[in-house]
């Protein structure tokens, strides 16, 4: 997660410890907001990066949660792994207002 001018920032990773899958991303977010470079040479493009306000309100939305909760029962997860997912989100959300607040930017 990150601050930049376009507000926060988070990469498929983020998106992936809070449950997200790569067909959710797509669905739900569609193509990226922007890419960062990495500092490896196995990923010539850069990390895909969105806009959290607009992960924030795709979150909210009634069909991104059927499809969560469909999602989660195709993978079997088990009760604390979901409350992980539940949790990471939570706490997501709370890093963006914070950083907001402070306007510091956090990298990973």
């Amino acid at each position: 997660m990150l601050l930049s001018s376009e507000g926060v920032l988070v990469d498929a990773v983020d998106l992936f410890a809070c449950g997200w899958t790569e067909d959710l991303i797509r669905k739900f977010l569609g193509e990226e907001d922007g890419r960062a470079p990495v500092d490896h040479y196995a990923n010539f493009q850069g990390k895909r990066l969105w806009r959290m306000t607009r992960v924030a309100i795709a979150e909210r939305t009634e069909e991104f949660q059927d499809e969560f909760a469909l999602s989660v029962a195709r993978r079997s997860l088990t009760p604390k792994r979901v409350r992980a997912f539940l949790e990471a989100r939570r706490m997501a959300r709370q890093t963006m207002a914070f950083l907001v607040a402070r306007g510091r930017a956090v990298n990973h």
